[in-house]
């Protein structure tokens, strides 16, 4: 986590540079690729079972779920999020 957050930009090949395997960059580069694209790291796999847990241990039932909805302009692009609020912290859904 710590090579994460020395990191503003999150590029394959940047991410490579910082990377702690005694290997050539390239294969630096190519193993984090192949590692990004694991199908386990899906938003549904990972995310949303984090985040259900999280539900669970922090709303008890009968309380409420606060939910924000944002939305951005990125480029020529909408963007819109669902987030859940737990412990004034946004964490995004959908």
């Amino acid at each position: 986590m710590a090579l994460f957050k020395s990191i503003n930009k999150f590029r394959i090949e940047r991410l490579a540079a910082y990377f702690p395997l005694p290997i050539r960059f390239e294969s630096r580069r190519r193993h984090l690729q192949r590692f990004l694209q694991l199908p386990q790291l899906s938003v549904v796999l990972l995310w949303f079972p984090i985040i259900q847990a999280l539900i669970k241990l922090k709303i008890q039932p009968g309380k409420r779920l606060y939910l924000a909805i944002d939305r951005t302009q990125w480029q020529d692009k909408n963007l819109s999020v669902v987030a859940v609020i737990l412990e004034k912290r946004a964490f995004p859904i959908y």
